[in-house]
């Protein structure tokens, strides 16, 4: 999944027109309001389909972090690997060997190791206390 999505918002217009007008808003407060608008919609879409795939997957996020500390953190990795690979495509290896996991068809890109790491820093399964059955 994290292979594909880098090869579609590497070449998705919208997002590169957003991450120009990201770097003009560091100057530009007009810009920048307009901008962290929009960024709010996106960070509150994603913190829901995080949360969502959490509670499908019966995952936690680990104490201190929070699900928004998780959506900024995998938002920040994954525009700069976009962002890289769309600038320097050949330091963004698409294919890398992992002998600490089950290789998967389709191999592993080093976007996907970071995120895979990222994960196993932040999220645990859940603890789900359950209460014992009296009857």
């Amino acid at each position: 999944a994290c292979n594909h999505y880098l090869r579609e918002v590497t070449t998705n217009r919208e997002f590169l027109i957003f991450t120009h007008f990201r770097a003009v808003s560091v100057t530009e407060p007009a810009i920048k309001e307009a901008l962290q608008v929009g960024y709010d919609k996106f960070h509150e879409s994603f913190r829901s389909l995080y949360t969502a795939l959490f509670a499908h997957f019966n995952l936690e996020v680990i104490s201190p972090y929070s699900m928004d500390d998780f959506t900024v953190a995998m938002t920040a990795v994954t525009e700069g690997f976009v962002l890289r690979r769309a600038i320097d495509p050949e330091r963004v290896p698409m294919h890398i060997e992992r002998k600490d996991v089950v290789e998967s068809p389709r191999g592993w890109s080093l976007y996907a190791c970071t995120v895979d790491h990222l994960v196993s820093v932040m999220v645990r399964p859940s603890h789900l206390e359950t209460t014992p059955n009296d009857h």
